[in-house]
């Protein structure tokens, strides 16, 4: 949603696309930790130490379960690839979002944008999005 919100230049939407964001990643870390321990004691059920891996009890797990961990693990990596691509590719649209910002900006004669740098320290936006500083 928030590709859409950016995409289409809507603004306004932003506030509102941020907390559906939050809450996505709030029920995803959830279901994360739920994973994590089932995987936990589905593999202490199968004899394996506490911090096996999804394919280590999915190759310990007796048929049919064997089958449904494995697929199970291939649906997870496709779904972190997605994410990974949909990610970029936000990434990608915020980056011409900036730099149109910026440019306008400059043609009205205004400072470019406040964001972040990889120390945390602010300053203006480049060539390298980071997260902007709305304070501004």
């Amino acid at each position: 949603m928030l590709r859409a919100v950016v995409t289409a230049g809507k603004q306004e939407w932003l506030p509102e696309s941020n907390a559906d964001l939050a809450h996505a990643l709030g029920a995803l870390q959830q279901t994360d930790r739920e994973f994590r321990s089932s995987l936990v004691d589905a593999a202490v059920s199968l004899g394996l130490s506490p911090e096996s891996t999804l394919r280590e009890v999915g190759v310990a797990a007796p048929e049919p379960w064997d089958f449904v961990f494995a697929r199970h693990r291939e649906a997870i990596e496709q779904w972190a690839r997605q994410a990974d691509e949909l990610g970029r590719a936000c990434n990608q649209i915020l980056r011409r979002l900036v730099s149109t910002l910026d440019t306008a900006l400059t043609m009205i004669g205004g400072e470019a944008p406040v964001g972040y740098d990889q120390t945390g320290g602010e300053g203006p936006v480049t060539g390298s999005i980071g997260l902007v500083n709305t304070r501004v």
